[in-house]
């Protein structure tokens, strides 16, 4: 079950880091844990993370486990087939997605440098998180949406 929890940890450090250029503002309903694989044109495969309805449609907030880009697909976009997490790590054990995920679950303990500190090096570039802690001020939209 601690696994469980920590790989949970890492999933809403994964759904957060959804492209800020690709957002767009909606009001999901029914919005839930859902795991699975995704499908796309009967070849590429995602991981789905979560599941929401918007205007009657269902879709998917998935992530691609070699290059850690996510998006939201709709159901009619992908074939969508549940799985546990375990199986989602075996399919997909030499990911950096995976890899990430077992680094996170080894420090998720730890007061300081929880989660995530450096990833797999994929592309050329530049990763940006953010730490959005609870705060009484509000986020800082301009620093965001101005780069």
């Amino acid at each position: 079950m601690s696994i469980f929890r920590n790989f949970a940890i890492f999933i809403l450090f994964a759904a957060s880091a959804i492209s800020i250029s690709n957002a767009q503002p909606y009001s999901p309903a029914d919005y839930k844990l859902q795991f699975g694989i995704a499908i796309e044109n009967g070849t590429d495969s995602s991981v789905v993370l979560r599941s929401f309805m918007q205007e009657k449609q269902v879709y998917f907030l998935v992530v691609n486990p070699r290059t850690l880009h996510t998006a939201v697909l709709s159901n009619s976009a992908l074939l969508f087939v549940p799985e546990n997490l375990g199986k989602i790590a075996q399919l997909f054990s030499k990911s950096a997605y995976i890899k990430a995920s077992k680094e996170a679950v080894v420090r998720s303990n730890q007061l300081q440098n929880a989660g995530i500190i450096r990833l797999p090096k994929i592309a050329k570039g530049v990763d940006l998180t953010i730490d959005l802690c609870p705060s009484k001020l509000p986020l800082d939209k301009d620093f965001l949406w101005n780069w």
